[in-house]
Protein backbone atom coordinates (compact mmCIF):
# COMPACT_ATOMS: atom_id res chain seq x y z
CA UNK A 1 0.00 0.00 0.00
CA UNK A 2 1.04 3.32 -1.07
CA UNK A 3 0.71 6.14 1.49
CA UNK A 4 2.54 9.69 2.33
CA UNK A 5 5.14 8.47 4.20
CA UNK A 6 6.11 5.96 1.36
CA UNK A 7 9.21 7.18 -0.22
CA UNK A 8 10.15 3.95 -1.98
CA UNK A 9 10.00 0.30 -2.77
CA UNK A 10 12.14 -2.41 -1.86
CA UNK A 11 11.86 -5.65 -3.97
CA UNK A 12 12.61 -9.01 -3.19
CA UNK A 13 14.41 -11.63 -5.43
CA UNK A 14 12.84 -14.43 -2.99
CA UNK A 15 15.56 -17.80 -3.81
CA UNK A 16 17.16 -15.64 -6.92
CA UNK A 17 14.10 -15.56 -8.48
CA UNK A 18 12.92 -12.04 -9.80
CA UNK A 19 10.06 -9.96 -9.11
CA UNK A 20 7.05 -9.10 -10.91
CA UNK A 21 9.25 -6.17 -11.80
CA UNK A 22 7.18 -4.35 -14.64
CA UNK A 23 4.29 -4.23 -12.33
CA UNK A 24 6.59 -2.68 -9.90
CA UNK A 25 7.68 -0.19 -12.48
CA UNK A 26 4.09 0.65 -12.71
CA UNK A 27 3.55 1.55 -8.89
CA UNK A 28 6.91 3.49 -8.62
CA UNK A 29 6.52 5.31 -11.40
CA UNK A 30 3.33 6.68 -11.00
CA UNK A 31 3.97 7.44 -7.74
CA UNK A 32 7.00 9.57 -8.08
CA UNK A 33 9.01 7.15 -5.87
CA UNK A 34 12.39 4.73 -6.02
CA UNK A 35 12.38 1.20 -6.68
CA UNK A 36 15.13 -1.00 -5.11
CA UNK A 37 15.97 -4.61 -6.25
CA UNK A 38 16.97 -6.79 -3.88
CA UNK A 39 19.13 -9.02 -6.01
CA UNK A 40 21.04 -10.84 -3.54
CA UNK A 41 20.26 -14.18 -4.15
CA UNK A 42 19.88 -13.11 -8.33
CA UNK A 43 22.83 -13.01 -9.92
CA UNK A 44 22.58 -14.53 -13.27
CA UNK A 45 18.84 -14.55 -13.60
CA UNK A 46 16.88 -12.53 -15.90
CA UNK A 47 13.08 -10.71 -15.63
CA UNK A 48 11.82 -11.01 -19.23
CA UNK A 49 15.05 -10.70 -20.93
CA UNK A 50 17.27 -8.56 -18.58
CA UNK A 51 19.34 -9.47 -16.09
CA UNK A 52 19.12 -9.18 -12.34
CA UNK A 53 20.39 -5.94 -11.47
CA UNK A 54 19.41 -3.90 -14.48
CA UNK A 55 15.49 -3.68 -13.45
CA UNK A 56 15.18 -1.18 -11.16
CA UNK A 57 16.79 1.76 -9.67
CA UNK A 58 19.35 0.85 -8.05
CA UNK A 59 20.40 -3.40 -7.21
CA UNK A 60 21.97 -5.03 -4.21
CA UNK A 61 23.97 -8.40 -4.76
CA UNK A 62 25.19 -10.74 -2.17
CA UNK A 63 29.03 -12.68 -2.30
CA UNK A 64 27.80 -14.57 0.13
CA UNK A 65 29.30 -18.29 0.73
CA UNK A 66 25.81 -19.78 -0.17
CA UNK A 67 25.43 -17.51 -3.41
CA UNK A 68 25.52 -18.70 -6.87
CA UNK A 69 29.13 -17.54 -7.05
CA UNK A 70 31.23 -16.00 -4.06
CA UNK A 71 33.30 -14.27 -2.63
CA UNK A 72 33.18 -15.80 0.83
CA UNK A 73 31.24 -12.65 2.16
CA UNK A 74 30.73 -9.01 0.75
CA UNK A 75 28.51 -7.82 -2.41
CA UNK A 76 27.98 -5.07 -5.15
CA UNK A 77 26.19 -2.28 -5.66
CA UNK A 78 24.64 -1.61 -9.51
CA UNK A 79 22.59 1.38 -11.22
CA UNK A 80 22.11 2.01 -14.30
CA UNK A 81 23.18 5.53 -14.29
CA UNK A 82 26.21 6.45 -11.79
CA UNK A 83 23.90 8.98 -9.86
CA UNK A 84 22.30 6.05 -7.88
CA UNK A 85 25.96 5.42 -6.95
CA UNK A 86 27.29 8.55 -5.43
CA UNK A 87 26.60 8.57 -2.23
CA UNK A 88 26.68 4.84 -1.42
CA UNK A 89 30.87 5.00 -3.11
CA UNK A 90 30.85 8.06 -0.03
CA UNK A 91 29.02 6.08 2.79
CA UNK A 92 30.82 2.66 2.24
CA UNK A 93 34.54 4.54 2.63
CA UNK A 94 33.50 6.68 6.41
CA UNK A 95 31.90 9.03 4.51
CA UNK A 96 34.62 9.72 2.62
CA UNK A 97 35.00 10.29 -0.97
CA UNK A 98 37.12 6.62 -2.46
CA UNK A 99 40.60 7.24 -2.71
CA UNK A 100 40.68 6.63 -6.68
CA UNK A 101 38.59 9.29 -6.90
CA UNK A 102 40.17 12.39 -5.20
CA UNK A 103 42.27 14.94 -6.68
CA UNK A 104 45.74 14.20 -7.05
CA UNK A 105 48.03 16.42 -4.73
CA UNK A 106 51.65 15.32 -2.85
CA UNK A 107 48.82 14.46 -0.11
CA UNK A 108 45.54 13.68 -1.08
CA UNK A 109 43.79 13.90 2.27
CA UNK A 110 40.62 12.68 2.30
CA UNK A 111 37.75 15.07 3.50
CA UNK A 112 34.94 13.49 5.47
CA UNK A 113 31.34 15.03 5.08
CA UNK A 114 29.32 12.67 6.89
CA UNK A 115 29.44 9.87 8.99
CA UNK A 116 30.08 6.65 6.95
CA UNK A 117 30.89 2.73 7.04
CA UNK A 118 33.58 0.46 6.39
CA UNK A 119 31.87 -1.85 3.73
CA UNK A 120 34.50 -2.07 0.98
CA UNK A 121 35.17 -5.22 -0.33
CA UNK A 122 38.98 -6.55 0.08
CA UNK A 123 40.93 -7.04 -3.11
CA UNK A 124 41.54 -10.36 -2.07
CA UNK A 125 37.68 -10.71 -2.20
CA UNK A 126 37.31 -8.82 -5.62
CA UNK A 127 40.08 -10.89 -6.88
CA UNK A 128 37.95 -14.13 -6.22
CA UNK A 129 34.71 -12.63 -7.46
CA UNK A 130 36.21 -12.22 -10.59
CA UNK A 131 37.14 -16.04 -11.21
CA UNK A 132 33.48 -16.79 -9.89
CA UNK A 133 31.98 -13.62 -12.38
CA UNK A 134 33.96 -16.10 -15.75
CA UNK A 135 32.49 -19.31 -14.41
CA UNK A 136 29.23 -17.96 -13.56
CA UNK A 137 27.51 -20.08 -16.67
CA UNK A 138 28.79 -23.48 -15.70
CA UNK A 139 27.80 -22.46 -11.67
CA UNK A 140 24.55 -21.43 -12.67
CA UNK A 141 24.31 -24.45 -15.41
CA UNK A 142 24.86 -26.86 -12.51
CA UNK A 143 22.33 -25.67 -10.23
CA UNK A 144 20.04 -25.64 -12.76
CA UNK A 145 20.75 -29.48 -13.40
CA UNK A 146 20.37 -30.22 -9.57
CA UNK A 147 16.74 -28.41 -10.03
CA UNK A 148 15.75 -30.66 -12.70
CA UNK A 149 16.67 -33.42 -11.06
CA UNK A 150 14.81 -32.55 -7.88
CA UNK A 151 12.00 -32.07 -9.63
CA UNK A 152 12.14 -35.56 -11.37
CA UNK A 153 12.66 -37.13 -8.36
CA UNK A 154 10.05 -35.46 -6.21
CA UNK A 155 7.57 -34.31 -8.62
CA UNK A 156 4.78 -37.33 -7.66
CA UNK A 157 5.08 -36.63 -3.66
CA UNK A 158 2.11 -34.81 -2.28
CA UNK A 159 3.34 -33.98 1.40
CA UNK A 160 5.20 -31.28 -0.67
CA UNK A 161 5.05 -28.19 -3.21
CA UNK A 162 8.04 -28.01 -5.25
CA UNK A 163 10.01 -24.63 -6.15
CA UNK A 164 8.82 -23.60 -9.81
CA UNK A 165 10.91 -21.04 -12.24
CA UNK A 166 8.11 -18.86 -13.95
CA UNK A 167 8.25 -18.73 -17.78
CA UNK A 168 9.07 -15.37 -18.18
CA UNK A 169 12.39 -15.21 -16.28
CA UNK A 170 15.63 -17.13 -15.26
CA UNK A 171 16.11 -18.61 -11.94
CA UNK A 172 19.58 -19.11 -10.55
CA UNK A 173 18.47 -21.98 -8.06
CA UNK A 174 20.48 -19.70 -5.26
CA UNK A 175 18.48 -22.37 -3.16
CA UNK A 176 16.12 -25.17 -3.43
CA UNK A 177 12.77 -24.61 -1.10
CA UNK A 178 10.50 -27.36 -0.55
CA UNK A 179 7.13 -26.54 1.39
CA UNK A 180 5.76 -29.07 3.34
CA UNK A 181 1.98 -29.18 3.86
CA UNK A 182 0.83 -27.98 6.77
CA UNK A 183 0.53 -31.05 9.19
CA UNK A 184 4.30 -31.53 8.89
CA UNK A 185 6.67 -30.61 11.83
CA UNK A 186 9.06 -28.91 9.81
CA UNK A 187 11.31 -28.93 12.78
CA UNK A 188 10.74 -32.21 13.62
CA UNK A 189 11.66 -33.40 9.72
CA UNK A 190 14.80 -31.33 9.44
CA UNK A 191 16.21 -32.85 12.20
CA UNK A 192 15.16 -36.22 10.81
CA UNK A 193 16.78 -35.73 7.64
CA UNK A 194 20.09 -34.09 9.51
CA UNK A 195 20.38 -37.38 11.49
CA UNK A 196 20.58 -39.03 8.30
CA UNK A 197 23.50 -37.05 6.64
CA UNK A 198 20.91 -34.43 4.70
CA UNK A 199 21.58 -30.72 5.18
CA UNK A 200 18.68 -28.09 5.55
CA UNK A 201 17.36 -25.14 7.18
CA UNK A 202 14.13 -23.29 7.00
CA UNK A 203 13.71 -21.12 3.96
CA UNK A 204 13.58 -17.22 4.47
CA UNK A 205 12.90 -14.83 7.70
CA UNK A 206 8.95 -14.36 8.36
CA UNK A 207 10.12 -10.66 9.00
CA UNK A 208 6.91 -9.33 11.31
CA UNK A 209 7.89 -12.00 13.85
CA UNK A 210 11.52 -11.11 14.88
CA UNK A 211 12.35 -9.28 18.02
CA UNK A 212 13.79 -6.74 16.56
CA UNK A 213 10.77 -5.33 14.50
CA UNK A 214 8.51 -5.93 16.90
CA UNK A 215 5.83 -5.54 14.35
CA UNK A 216 1.94 -5.49 15.31
CA UNK A 217 1.09 -6.81 11.85
CA UNK A 218 -0.57 -9.90 11.39
CA UNK A 219 1.46 -11.42 8.26
CA UNK A 220 -0.45 -14.78 8.08
CA UNK A 221 0.72 -15.82 4.73
CA UNK A 222 4.10 -14.84 5.73
CA UNK A 223 4.14 -16.63 9.38
CA UNK A 224 2.31 -19.66 7.35
CA UNK A 225 5.60 -20.50 4.72
CA UNK A 226 7.70 -19.58 7.28
CA UNK A 227 6.47 -22.61 9.55
CA UNK A 228 6.22 -24.98 6.42
CA UNK A 229 9.89 -23.65 4.11
CA UNK A 230 12.70 -26.23 4.26
CA UNK A 231 15.44 -25.66 2.15
CA UNK A 232 17.67 -28.62 1.13
CA UNK A 233 21.01 -29.13 -0.90
CA UNK A 234 21.59 -27.20 -3.24
CA UNK A 235 24.82 -25.98 -4.63
CA UNK A 236 27.64 -26.20 -8.01
CA UNK A 237 28.68 -29.33 -7.01
CA UNK A 238 26.14 -31.69 -6.34
CA UNK A 239 26.39 -34.91 -8.70
CA UNK A 240 23.41 -37.26 -9.33
CA UNK A 241 23.91 -39.61 -6.56
CA UNK A 242 24.28 -36.60 -4.47
CA UNK A 243 20.74 -35.40 -5.88
CA UNK A 244 19.29 -39.03 -5.61
CA UNK A 245 20.09 -39.41 -2.06
CA UNK A 246 18.66 -36.46 -1.01
CA UNK A 247 15.34 -37.17 -2.33
CA UNK A 248 15.08 -40.76 -1.41
CA UNK A 249 15.93 -39.36 1.73
CA UNK A 250 13.01 -36.81 2.31
CA UNK A 251 10.72 -39.42 1.07
CA UNK A 252 12.12 -41.65 3.80
CA UNK A 253 11.76 -38.82 6.49
CA UNK A 254 8.18 -37.65 4.97
CA UNK A 255 6.95 -41.63 5.24
CA UNK A 256 7.43 -41.17 9.04
CA UNK A 257 4.24 -38.72 9.54
CA UNK A 258 6.59 -36.41 11.89
CA UNK A 259 2.66 -33.99 12.25
CA UNK A 260 2.52 -30.82 14.09
CA UNK A 261 1.48 -30.79 17.83
CA UNK A 262 -1.24 -28.75 16.79
CA UNK A 263 -2.18 -29.86 13.36
CA UNK A 264 -5.30 -31.26 14.85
Amino acid sequence: MVSQRTVGVIAVDVFGQPADYDELRAVTESSGLWLVEDAACALGATYRGRPAGSVADLAAFSFHGRKGATAGEGGALVAPGLDGLDRARVLHTYGSEPAYGRAVSAVATPTFSEIGFNYRLSEIQAAMMRVQLDRLPELLGARSAAAAAYADLLGDLEQVTLPTALPDRTHPWQAYVLTLERWFDRDAVAIALRERGVGCTFGTFASHLLPVYSSREDCPISADLFRRHLAVPMHANLVEDDVAYVAETIRSVLSLDLVRADSS
